[in-house]
Protein backbone atom coordinates (compact mmCIF):
# COMPACT_ATOMS: atom_id res chain seq x y z
CA UNK A 1 0.00 0.00 0.00
CA UNK A 2 1.30 3.07 -0.75
CA UNK A 3 1.84 5.77 1.83
CA UNK A 4 -0.04 9.72 1.39
CA UNK A 5 3.81 11.03 1.32
CA UNK A 6 4.81 8.93 -1.27
CA UNK A 7 1.46 9.47 -3.51
CA UNK A 8 2.15 13.37 -2.65
CA UNK A 9 6.13 12.89 -4.18
CA UNK A 10 4.53 10.88 -7.15
CA UNK A 11 2.42 13.53 -7.78
CA UNK A 12 4.54 16.38 -7.86
CA UNK A 13 6.86 14.53 -9.88
CA UNK A 14 3.84 13.37 -12.38
CA UNK A 15 2.51 17.04 -12.59
CA UNK A 16 6.35 18.67 -13.28
CA UNK A 17 6.61 15.67 -16.48
CA UNK A 18 2.97 16.35 -17.74
CA UNK A 19 3.83 20.42 -17.20
CA UNK A 20 7.76 19.66 -18.76
CA UNK A 21 9.58 21.00 -15.95
CA UNK A 22 11.23 17.73 -15.68
CA UNK A 23 12.38 17.05 -19.09
CA UNK A 24 12.96 14.05 -21.01
CA UNK A 25 17.07 12.52 -20.11
CA UNK A 26 16.87 14.59 -16.77
CA UNK A 27 19.20 12.53 -14.02
CA UNK A 28 16.76 12.31 -11.15
CA UNK A 29 19.06 12.15 -7.90
CA UNK A 30 17.17 10.47 -4.98
CA UNK A 31 19.16 12.42 -2.28
CA UNK A 32 17.93 15.73 -4.20
CA UNK A 33 14.55 14.73 -4.13
CA UNK A 34 14.53 13.30 -0.38
CA UNK A 35 16.11 16.69 0.12
CA UNK A 36 13.50 18.51 -1.48
CA UNK A 37 10.63 16.88 -0.20
CA UNK A 38 11.96 16.38 3.58
CA UNK A 39 11.80 12.64 3.14
CA UNK A 40 14.03 9.94 3.31
CA UNK A 41 15.04 8.21 0.58
CA UNK A 42 12.64 5.16 0.69
CA UNK A 43 9.99 7.24 -0.02
CA UNK A 44 11.51 8.44 -2.80
CA UNK A 45 12.81 5.28 -3.93
CA UNK A 46 9.03 4.07 -3.80
CA UNK A 47 7.62 6.90 -5.41
CA UNK A 48 10.22 6.30 -8.47
CA UNK A 49 9.39 2.55 -8.58
CA UNK A 50 5.95 3.84 -8.97
CA UNK A 51 6.62 6.27 -11.72
CA UNK A 52 8.61 3.72 -13.41
CA UNK A 53 5.55 1.60 -13.68
CA UNK A 54 3.69 4.02 -14.76
CA UNK A 55 6.28 4.58 -17.28
CA UNK A 56 7.08 8.25 -17.00
CA UNK A 57 10.51 7.50 -15.71
CA UNK A 58 12.96 4.88 -16.70
CA UNK A 59 15.19 3.00 -14.01
CA UNK A 60 18.26 2.37 -15.01
CA UNK A 61 20.68 -0.26 -12.75
CA UNK A 62 23.74 1.42 -12.08
CA UNK A 63 22.86 4.23 -13.89
CA UNK A 64 20.00 6.23 -11.72
CA UNK A 65 16.90 7.84 -12.88
CA UNK A 66 15.75 9.34 -16.02
CA UNK A 67 12.47 11.01 -17.21
CA UNK A 68 11.22 9.76 -20.45
CA UNK A 69 9.25 11.57 -23.07
CA UNK A 70 5.47 11.55 -22.59
CA UNK A 71 4.96 9.25 -25.89
CA UNK A 72 1.43 7.06 -25.76
CA UNK A 73 2.55 4.77 -23.31
CA UNK A 74 3.57 7.72 -21.06
CA UNK A 75 0.65 9.25 -21.08
CA UNK A 76 -1.22 5.98 -20.39
CA UNK A 77 0.73 5.63 -17.55
CA UNK A 78 -0.41 10.04 -16.97
CA UNK A 79 -3.54 8.67 -17.17
CA UNK A 80 -3.41 5.67 -14.73
CA UNK A 81 -1.73 7.59 -12.33
CA UNK A 82 -4.31 10.47 -12.00
CA UNK A 83 -7.51 8.20 -12.05
CA UNK A 84 -5.69 5.45 -9.11
CA UNK A 85 -5.01 8.93 -7.11
CA UNK A 86 -8.00 9.63 -7.15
Amino acid sequence: MESSTTHAIVEALTKAIVEHRLHPGTKLAEQKLADHFGVSRTLVRQALFQLSQNRLIRLEPARGVCGCALGAGSQAGVCRAAHAGG
